[in-house]
């Protein structure tokens, strides 16, 4: 989910056509821990670890079972709290 969308994060390829090759976002993108991507699910739920969905594509996707730490859920916490503040800032 990219709730970013505008010309200068999409890569073209052009080879015989033109396709999307690339999506990205500078401006928040980080090396870092992949829980900060939970962040953006909470715009859509409220609590993803009671979205059995979410958590089943989760686990497909990442080969392995999710389980939450209270260390996990405190940097969740974190994230979200850093989103709130680059979402201030940005509106002001």
């Amino acid at each position: 989910m990219n709730f970013d969308m505008w010309a200068g994060n999409v890569f073209l390829s052009q080879k015989r056509t033109s396709s999307i090759s690339a999506i990205i976002d500078f401006e928040r993108s980080f090396f870092g821990d992949p829980l900060a991507a939970f962040v953006s699910a909470l715009f859509i739920y409220d609590d993803v670890e009671k979205e059995t969905d979410f958590i089943a594509g989760y686990n497909e996707v990442s080969k392995r079972p999710l389980i939450l730490t209270y260390g996990d859920r405190e940097k969740i916490i974190l994230y979200e709290m850093l989103l709130y503040l680059r979402s201030y800032c940005e509106t002001r």
